[in-house]
């Protein structure tokens, strides 16, 4: 428990450094590329995060929680083979991206776009295989650059291309740059001491040891990613491009830096637990009530502060042409300090081996995403009525999984 905080100070201080540039850079951003290739971009990253959702079927998350480190090899060995066996489906999301977000003005854009989107499923997809496995090794110096380097380059770029007016095409591709740079980062450490066990028999059994990843954290991921990402797919799909991109710049200075932030306190307290015996559990559940008043504290007092000031910091940070991304600011604001609450302490199921709960927070995160925003465009409503609607549903989604967290921690519930 002692090295829990300097795990995460050293991973959250440089994914807090990363998501500053990109959220610094952002008004430059705003000013290089118009709302409807932001949105652009929104709905391709969108489709292809779904891929890397289920690229490893989550074997990459055992990987962290194996006992052995034989066989902690061989999940690192499968999870690269499964990545680039599902690579043509990224390809298949690319020319459903263009055709849903309206890119494919011709076959040299939908081309390029096709390339791009399958480039960012592949080392997207390595970034978190590696990551993981760095997590096992306790490498959190690699990691802790690793967070940092990927916002930084993926800002870097999109100025770059933005500047050479690419468009969208632009934004994806700068992603592949970050993503590429973020593996050649984790690589060499992840390789040291690597060393697969040869017999193919090996594997079978292996795989059905840590089936419970791919029937039920499999299904979880893939829930939690549309969750996630099909907002602006369905915002592009109901209410327009323009609509999305003005979404996604509230996604790229709010959720972002929120999600991460809390990722890196997951992937800390993923590694201390994991390390610890069976008796130290109740200590483990002590300590995640504690942290997770504190933060409940501080995520009341940021949303009063953000939904008094987001209109005002939108319109004078990003200019005229972003005043409906300040208005969706207030609105979404309490969906990102929920999120901030939930994302640290989400892997807790997963520990308990209690993945069944969390296929259902997802599942109901999913359906209050889906239903609200498709019942909100068949009743005529405007965008912003919508999304209030929408931020209630998905704020009330995230609360579940909190109050379901609070009660496995308080039971000490492991098999």
């Amino acid at each position: 428990m002692r090295h829990f905080w300097k795990r995460a100070a050293a991973v959250t201080g440089m994914t807090t450094a990363g998501q500053l540039v990109l959220v610094l850079v952002s008004p430059i951003i705003a000013r290089l590329y118009g709302p409807a290739e932001l949105g652009t971009y929104a709905v391709a990253l969108a489709l292809a995060s779904i891929c890397v959702a289920i690229s490893t079927l989550r074997y990459s998350l055992a990987q962290s929680t194996a006992r052995r480190d034989t066989a902690a090899d061989g999940l690192f060995l499968v999870c690269i083979g499964m990545l680039i066996l599902i690579a043509p489906l990224a390809a298949g999301v690319a020319v459903a991206a263009s055709r849903i977000s309206g890119a494919g003005g011709g076959a040299l854009l939908e081309a390029r776009l096709i390339g791009a989107v399958t480039a960012a499923y592949v080392f997207m997809g390595l970034v978190d295989v590696l990551s993981y496995r760095t997590i096992r090794q306790q490498n959190f110096r690699a990691l802790s650059i690793t967070k940092s380097a990927i916002p930084a380059a993926v800002a870097l770029f999109q100025v770059l291309f933005g500047w050479a007016r690419m468009g969208g095409y632009g934004l994806i591709l700068a992603n592949v740059v970050g993503n590429a740079i973020g593996s050649l980062i984790l690589l060499p450490g992840a390789l040291r001491g690597f060393r697969p066990v040869r017999r193919r028999r090996y594997y079978g059994p292996l795989l059905r040891r840590y089936r419970r990843f791919p029937l039920f954290s499999a299904p979880t991921a893939l829930v939690d990613a549309a969750a996630n990402q099909l907002t602006p797919v369905l915002l592009t799909t109901f209410f327009g491009g323009t609509a999305a991109g003005h979404f996604a710049l509230v996604h790229r200075v709010l959720k972002q830096p929120t999600a991460l932030l809390g990722l890196s306190l997951s992937h800390a307290f993923l590694a201390e637990a994991g390390t610890m015996e069976k008796g130290q559990q109740r200590d483990v559940s002590r300590f995640a009530l504690t942290t997770l008043r504190r933060l409940a504290l501080i995520a009341c007092l940021l949303a009063v502060v953000g939904m008094a000031i987001s209109p005002w910091v939108f319109v004078t940070v990003f200019g005229d042409q972003w005043a409906e991304a300040g208005r969706f600011a207030r609105i979404l604001v309490p969906i990102y300090l929920a999120l901030f609450l939930y994302a640290p302490f989400h892997q807790i199921l997963t520990i308990r081996e209690q993945q069944h709960l969390q296929l259902g927070i997802e599942g109901s995160r999913l359906a209050a995403v889906v239903g609200i925003l498709t019942a909100g465009a068949a009743a005529g409503l405007t965008v912003t009525s919508t999304l209030g609607l929408y931020a209630v549903g998905v704020t009330l989604a995230y609360f579940l999984g909190i109050a379901l967290i609070i009660r496995v921690l308080r039971k000490g519930v492991h098999p």
